[in-house]
């Protein structure tokens, strides 16, 4: 059996650590301690400087630099005003340095491949006496994501003697940080001081908000010094970088409203289905009575259900995985920081829009293994430009893995349609298409026979129904009368008309006597009458036709037609050649067309099975049906 799931990142100390998606604009700088007020005036007339040497000559520059010089000005706040606007209640939208810089010059971002050490494709593994001798402290070392939000800063690692001996720090965007009488300084801490920090409105977010971004910030800074020690130990785990980060995420979702997958798809803004990477960031076993999720025979004995937590960097939500993904998590093949390619998901257990932090809990998704992929490294969190189901090849869907988004079919036999014929107690059998149309025929000429005998039945009991209600009418009826022509012409009525010829002694001499416009009220009259007893007659029928369905007539077939093909994998990629059964539920003309020995097709949304005899695996097309031509490979044709 092939295995799914591709490369995945660096595991250290029995954990990968996850490596952010983000690149790093500031890597080759120094770390700072201080964020004082003549650095941001030196900074700023570096800039300006710099700009006005660079783009001095063509008036497209120029626009470019005039826009680029308005968003540094805007970045490079004065502190003074920005403590007049808050004194006075009003704060200013005021990005911090990590927005304007990627805004501003994206070239200037080192891309975490570049730091990879040599030839390696990957972060390699180091021990912890290694990370040790590289500078990575122990309590970096100690991150997880459970003790992440209670990550504690040591001053005295970060700042000088004077710094702690001072009244506060001047930290990230322009905050004061006030440490705690030891010189340490918690989430607690540092939430206080980010909102001291210009441009941030503390009216805006909560204190959820801060302390759910805090803890991935510190698990994606610490795994950042762990995967990169030789260029990134004791540089990105600290209070200044920290509060950065922070100003960064703040300037993003909440003055520009730019969120993520996962409060996109928590607040019903989007979909699930859709093609996104989700880093594994925790691995727990716990008893679930909400989930229905069958167990394999190790959880039946333990009577719990393996369960994952998956987050974009942002927010997090549960995850349960299918028999497949259960057993590569059994095999330690996905670890904590392990990125998945996830597409088809479901979301189990929110039916109303409601935003991450105030999500009830049982929330998860549910996923299957051939839907879920492991990603690279570096793969960027969240939804990903092409959103449609990654391509899979044949050789790696597993027939117990569910769903399959997309994959290349050569069709290299097609059988005679079948037609599956579903019994009233729950049995199936199928037909070929002669045989289907011999049943019909005679399905139809049998039920059409009871219901003529029905409506013949119904008939005469109307006919009947009819006689007796003149006969009544006929006695009720005062005697015959003649009247004059005078009294004739007076009838200005279609049913007095009528009631008068019935009780005349002369019907004959009476229908002479009329008027053509008598005449014509008596007609419409007369057809008013037939056109009611029909309609009565029709529902008669129909309410009879209706108690006999549930005896009397036979039961309405339930037949669905079914289009087989025997197809291989339309690329040659690798070396075992596999070869499945395509199953088409009611196929249209459209498809017919389509499902043509040697056709090379991209079906979309399958649903895998296992054969009736284990030895083959079925696909059948579920949900939207799509397909698109493509071209045979040199190799594939020679097989056919």
């Amino acid at each position: 059996q092939s295995n799914p799931v591709s490369h995945q990142s660096n595991p250290v100390s029995h954990q990968s650590n996850p490596v952010s998606h983000q690149s790093n604009p500031v890597l080759h700088q120094s770390n700072p301690i201080e964020a004082t007020e003549n650095q941001v005036i030196r900074r700023s007339q570096r800039i300006q400087k710099r700009l006005a040497v660079e783009y001095s000559s063509e008036p497209r520059v120029k626009r470019q630099k005039s826009n680029t010089m308005e968003l540094h000005n805007n970045t490079m706040f004065d502190l003074r005003s920005a403590a007049a606007d808050a004194s006075a209640g009003k704060i200013r939208i005021t990005p911090g340095v990590l927005y304007s810089s990627r805004q501003t010059d994206r070239t200037k971002l080192v891309p975490l491949k570049s730091l990879l050490p040599g030839s390696q494709s990957r972060p390699p593994k180091y021990t912890v006496q290694e990370l040790r001798r590289f500078g990575v402290q122990s309590s970096v070392l100690a991150v997880t994501v459970d003790s992440a939000e209670k990550f504690t800063f040591d001053g005295s690692s970060y700042f000088s003697k004077a710094v702690l001996e001072g009244q506060g720090v001047r930290v990230g965007d322009g905050g004061t940080l006030h440490l705690r009488p030891d010189g340490s300084a918690g989430a607690a801490e540092l939430e206080r001081a980010f909102y001291t920090t210009p441009g941030v409105d503390p009216r805006l977010i909560s204190s959820e908000w801060f302390r759910n971004h805090y803890k991935w910030l510190v698990w994606k800074l610490a795994s950042l010094e762990v995967s990169f020690p030789h260029d990134l130990s004791g540089r990105m785990l600290s209070p200044h970088w920290l509060l950065l980060q922070m100003k960064y995420r703040y300037d993003r979702e909440i003055d520009r409203s730019q969120r993520s997958a996962l409060r996109k798809i928590f607040e019903h803004d989007d979909t699930p289905a859709k093609t996104m990477v989700l880093c594994v960031s925790k691995v727990f076993a716990h008893e679930d009575q909400r989930s229905k999720e069958p167990c394999g025979e190790e959880e039946e004995k333990t009577g719990r259900l393996l369960t994952v937590e998956l987050t974009d960097g942002w927010y997090s939500i549960g995850g349960v995985f299918d028999d497949v993904l259960k057993y590569y998590l059994r095999q330690n093949t996905i670890l904590v920081g392990t990125k998945l390619y996830i597409t088809g998901a479901e979301l189990v257990g929110l039916e109303n829009p409601s935003p991450p932090l105030e999500a009830p809990s049982g929330v998860y998704l549910k996923m299957n293994a051939n839907s879920t992929r492991r990603a690279r490294w570096n793969t960027k969190l969240g939804f990903q430009r092409n959103t449609k189901p990654f391509h899979i090849s044949l050789a790696t869907v597993l027939p117990d893995g569910g769903k399959v988004g997309a994959t290349a079919l050569v069709i290299a036999r097609v059988y005679p349609l079948l037609f599956m014929e579903k019994k009233p107690d729950g049995s199936k059998k199928f037909h070929t298409e002669r045989l289907e149309e011999i049943m019909e025929r005679d399905h139809r000429c049998l039920r059409q026979k009871i219901i003529d005998k029905i409506c013949e039945k119904e008939r005469k009991s109307f006919e009947e129904d009819l006689a007796k209600e003149d006969v009544e009418r006929l006695s009720h009826a005062r005697k015959r009368r003649r009247l004059t022509q005078r009294q004739i012409k007076n009838l200005e009525d279609g049913e007095e008309i009528y009631e008068a010829l019935q009780q005349s002694t002369d019907p004959q001499s009476f229908q002479e006597c009329l008027s053509t416009t008598q005449r014509i009220m008596l007609m419409s009259y007369k057809e008013n009458v037939e056109g009611k007893r029909k309609q009565d007659l029709q529902k008669r029928i129909q309410l009879a036709i209706q108690e006999a369905e549930d005896g009397q007539l036979p039961p309405k077939r339930d037949v669905v037609p079914l289009l087989r093909a025997r197809v291989v994998q339309g690329d040659p990629s690798h070396s075992s050649i596999r070869t499945a059964t395509f199953c088409i539920w009611r196929p249209t003309e459209h498809v017919k067309q389509l499902i043509r020995e040697g056709a090379s097709l991209k079906v979309y949304h399958l649903q895998a099975s296992e054969g009736r005899y284990g030895n083959n695996t079925v696909l059948c097309n579920v949900r939207i049906r799509m397909y698109m031509r493509t071209f045979i490979h040199v190799a594939v044709l020679q097989l056919l």
